[in-house]
């Protein structure tokens, strides 16, 4: 699931509350653009209903945030949204660039960036194939998205 500025509001609230959702197969990985995540955040724990992405059914969900540095809005409290992310059960990592509210211009960097937390399975320092795990991560081969 993306979204881009109140798209990714929405992207994290579909993800807090994927358990809900009645299909086949639910959504694991979220891409989150230019988006205020303090607002969605303070909204749910306003409400009495903080975010929770930890209902069991979904490990590893994960997602990444991308904005510009420009965007005051998505940027501020960056690291703390971060860490409400995580705290809330969700694997989350982001990146900022040199831009405003806008698509980073050099999307394809960005790509590289968010397949590599989304789709290869997180180290584990407990595992004794994560260090192979870290090694191939460079090396591994992207996913595809064509038909």
């Amino acid at each position: 699931v993306a979204g881009f500025s109140q798209g990714g509001d929405y992207a994290v609230q579909i993800a807090a509350r994927a358990h809900e959702l009645s299909c086949e197969r639910k959504p694991r990985h979220y891409i989150i653009v230019a988006s205020q995540l303090s607002f969605v955040f303070d909204r749910y724990e306003a409400a009495g209903t903080p975010l929770s992405f930890n209902h069991g059914e979904f490990p590893g969900v994960c997602a990444y945030l991308i904005a510009g540095e420009k965007d005051e809005a998505a940027c501020r409290n960056w690291d703390v949204n971060l860490e409400r992310a995580r705290k809330a059960g969700l694997r989350a990592e982001g990146s900022q660039w040199p831009g405003g509210h806008a698509m980073p211009p050099d999307f394809e960097a960005c790509y590289r960036k968010m397949a590599d937390h989304l789709f290869l399975p997180p180290a584990t320092p407990s595992s004794s194939a994560a260090s192979s795990r870290a090694v191939s991560r460079s090396t591994s081969r992207r996913p595809s998205f064509s038909s």
